[in-house]
């Protein structure tokens, strides 16, 4: 990420940066975790181009990592009122639900993210964890294996998912 930064810094003095340039800048920032400098990227793109889906959805992953829930629930909203069958942004309005600890409204964006997921020709493991870890948090670990088992048939190596069905099964027996 240094290197694409130095060289988009080198690119700018050349010529203006794009709202593309500054979502790819805000990216670098993220995985060097400054998240001050992502931010401002990502709201000089969304001046440049208010309706940038993909500059939304970073600003809220950016407000996510910092703790600005309300941030964070309006982009991924604002994402998903655009695009509703966009699973990473379901997803992750579900995590900044879960973390602002509306954890009803988080098990409806995960099974909405669920929802999406089964309808795609290309699935991913992830949805499913996240609805069956917040069911076993919540002491639902009957209604969580159904959803772990098919995060394990999309992803039969995946340890997370592994762990947390097992968790599961351990209530389930302990509650027996």
């Amino acid at each position: 990420p240094a290197g694409s930064l130095d060289a988009y810094a080198q690119a700018a003095k050349l010529s203006p940066q794009t709202a593309a340039d500054l979502v790819i800048s805000a990216q670098d920032y993220l995985l060097t975790m400054d998240t001050l400098s992502a931010a401002q990227c990502l709201e000089n793109a969304l001046k440049l181009q208010p309706n940038d889906i993909e500059a939304v959805y970073q600003f809220g992953r950016v407000r996510y990592k910092q703790g600005r829930m309300d941030e964070a629930i309006a982009s991924f909203e604002r994402v998903l009122r655009s695009d509703p069958s966009r699973i990473k942004a379901q997803e992750n309005l579900g995590l900044s639900l879960e973390r602002y600890g509306q954890l009803e409204q988080a098990l409806a964006a995960y099974q909405q993210a669920v929802n999406i997921d089964a309808a795609a020709s290309v699935h991913s493991d992830r949805p499913y964890f996240y609805l069956g870890a917040l069911l076993v948090k919540l002491g639902r670990s009957q209604d969580a294996v159904p959803v772990l088992v098919r995060g394990l048939e999309v992803n039969p190596n995946s340890g997370k998912l592994h762990s947390v069905l097992g968790r599961a099964y351990f209530n389930l027996k302990k509650t027996a």
